[in-house]
């Protein structure tokens, strides 16, 4: 690895965190996702788990919660322009 990629890799690891949410964000580079969707393509992480990383990701500002649906409320979850950027790590 290249001293550009580990700058690009420390930089999202002390953004994200962890290995949930670094996952989250790689399928979140795809496109929007509801939550159902990311927990089916997330393998073995719990739902509070992803609920919990979703909300860390979008206090962080990488994550962005949209509303599609009022009752009860349910969101979808796009990366935000600083989100996106990770993808270079």
């Amino acid at each position: 690895m290249d001293k550009h990629a580990a700058a690009a890799l420390e930089t999202a690891l002390e953004q994200v965190g962890d290995r949930w949410s670094l996952r989250i964000v790689a399928v979140l580079l795809d496109g929007p996702r509801r939550f159902g969707e990311l927990a089916a393509v997330v393998p073995g992480i719990a739902p509070n788990v992803l609920a919990d990383r979703l909300r860390r990701l979008a206090r962080t500002g990488i994550v962005v919660a949209r509303p599609y649906e009022r009752r009860p409320v349910r969101y979808e979850y796009a990366l935000t322009a600083d989100g996106a950027e990770l993808a270079a790590a």
